[in-house]
């Protein structure tokens, strides 16, 4: 009798283990994904190390919206604009192709609010004949949030590609 009931809890307990291996794994897995996309990133970039700034605003990004300027509408994203940014590059485009593809000086100099912060600049020659400067401000709710360095600024929102 011994040796039956040996058999047969082997029997039963193996695949047991099994299905209650696979489910605990599946938990985790679904439970750790879950908890990481619903948690927002949140941070202030603009008085960081210039190390920290590029390494948050490394990567492709499309554009949600734009707000602000002198009237202080919001604007939505139109033909999907979307930006690269790699190290010391820059590239602009949407679906009529690539405005920008031009190399980011990064100059430390006092923004608008008279934050001391590290602009990213680009010249964009085909655009506009002076340098664009711009305040990479933070990530709020996942967005990189970008600010005109100048009056009445306009706010780019990109979220990541």
């Amino acid at each position: 009798m011994k040796p039956l009931m040996n058999l047969l809890f082997a029997t039963i307990s193996k695949p047991f283990a099994a299905v209650i291996g696979f489910l605990s794994i599946f938990y985790l897995a679904v439970g750790l994904r879950c908890s990481y996309h619903n948690s927002a990133l949140n941070v202030t970039l603009f008085d960081k190390p210039l190390g920290v700034i590029k390494s948050y605003a490394q990567g492709k990004w499309k554009l949600q919206k734009v707000t602000g300027g002198l009237a202080g509408k919001t604007y939505p994203s139109t033909n999907n604009a979307y930006m690269i940014i790699n190290e010391d590059h820059i590239t602009i485009g949407d679906n009529t192709g690539i405005q920008v593809d031009m190399v980011i000086v990064w100059r430390r100099a006092k923004d608008i609010f008279n934050d001391s912060t590290y602009l990213l600049s680009y010249r964009a020659h085909r655009l506009y004949a002076f340098s664009f400067y711009l305040i990479v401000s933070s990530i709020q709710n996942n967005d990189l949030v970008l600010i005109d360095n100048a009056y009445d600024p306009f706010y780019y929102y990109y979220s990541r590609k």
